[in-house]
């Protein structure tokens, strides 16, 4: 699948609950059945037959986001959609376009190794940086024991079940 391990890349925290989850005939068909047309750039059209442009939000002077960039906008292009790259400093993403809700997508990376007070801020229902949406009281619960143990697998276990919990 396009992304098997949903928002982590810690090995141990990577379980299936993002396996297979994006069916790009399964979301084609769902477009189609929503009245969406493919224009004749080969993107998708919203159902007036105005082109849709997918805003990506992205921190310009992060080397993460422009892999992030490289690797995803084709992979993108190729399921139909046209994306329109939006760059600006980290000040500019987070205090000005996000809060604004100027953007379609804000895929945040950080180049440090993932840890649970990480996944917390981004994820918590009162997380600093939670720019993903998600609130969820048994999502939080479930963060809170990854974020209070000290045994490892007791973690792992912990994220495992809050990766499933937003995939639910």
């Amino acid at each position: 699948g396009v992304w098997e391990c949903g928002p982590v890349t810690v090995d141990e925290w990577c379980g299936d609950a993002f396996a297979g989850a994006f069916d790009p005939g399964r979301g084609a068909q769902a477009l189609t059945d929503a009245g969406w047309p493919f224009g004749p750039d080969g993107f998708w059209q919203d159902p007036s037959a105005e082109p849709m442009v997918v805003r990506w939000l992205v921190d310009a002077g992060h080397g993460r986001q422009r892999q992030l960039v490289d690797a995803f906008v084709p992979m993108m292009e190729a399921q139909g959609f046209d994306i329109e790259v939006v760059e600006c400093d980290g000040s500019c993403v987070f205090a000005e376009t996000v809060a604004a809700g100027d953007w379609d997508v804000a895929i945040f990376a950080s180049d440090g190794l993932a840890d649970v007070g990480m996944f917390e801020r981004r994820f918590a229902c009162g997380g600093a940086w939670n720019v993903a949406g998600v609130c969820d009281a048994e999502l939080d619960a479930l963060i809170g024991v990854a974020s209070q143990t000290l045994d490892g697998d007791e973690q792992a276990a912990a994220i495992g079940d809050a990766l499933v919990r937003m995939v639910d």
